[in-house]
């Protein structure tokens, strides 16, 4: 069996940021370094408010703050094209919720397999927020899944039942949403 992954560090989102976060957080556990969230969300095409902008040290599309961020769902393509730019060997795939048949075990085995599990999901299922939110899936067991979330006004790590995750990425809340699975080349 292999050696399981360390847990994740966790790090602490900027506004609308919380797809660059994430992908920090998976780099950063994989001895990639540390980093900028900026650079990242410049590649992966992140929209801010005109607000939020003013604090940025890169120049970002504006959008309003419903539409802020990016699908990451949507995103694997820019994801793969950062990790080829900076010569990273990982590959990103996304799966809608709709593709997994038994959420816990899919988990567990891409876990098993020393996966990462960018989770995009309707945070009013989790935590009560109307947004589309991004954290990391840390753990899985027979009855909940345990996430990393890079939200400054979250808990950094939350735990919930699988039925609540499946919700949280479905359509019960709005569009699908899923989860991008980043492995080894």
């Amino acid at each position: 069996m292999q050696t399981p992954l360390p847990p994740y560090t966790r790090l602490v989102q900027m506004p609308f940021f919380c797809a660059p976060a994430c992908l920090q957080m998976i780099l950063f556990r994989r001895g990639y370094g540390l980093r900028d969230q900026e650079d990242i969300a410049l590649e992966l095409g992140v929209k801010v408010t005109q607000e939020v902008q003013k604090n940025l040290r890169v120049k970002l599309e504006y959008a309003p703050p419903e539409t802020a961020g990016i699908e990451t769902i949507l995103a694997d393509q820019r994801i793969n094209e950062y990790f080829s730019r900076n010569r990273i060997p990982l590959v990103a795939r996304s799966v809608r919720a709709s593709q997994i048949r038994t959420l816990g075990q899919w988990v567990s085995g891409h876990l098993q397999a020393r996966h990462d599990l960018w989770l995009e999901y309707h945070a009013d299922a989790m935590c009560g927020s109307p947004a589309i939110h991004d954290s990391l899936i840390e753990s899985c067991d027979r009855v909940s899944i345990t996430v990393v979330d890079p939200s400054w006004d979250q808990p950094g790590r939350h735990t919930h039942s699988i039925d609540v995750v499946a919700e949280a990425i479905g359509t019960k809340y709005g569009r699908e949403t899923g989860i991008i699975v980043v492995k080894q080349k």
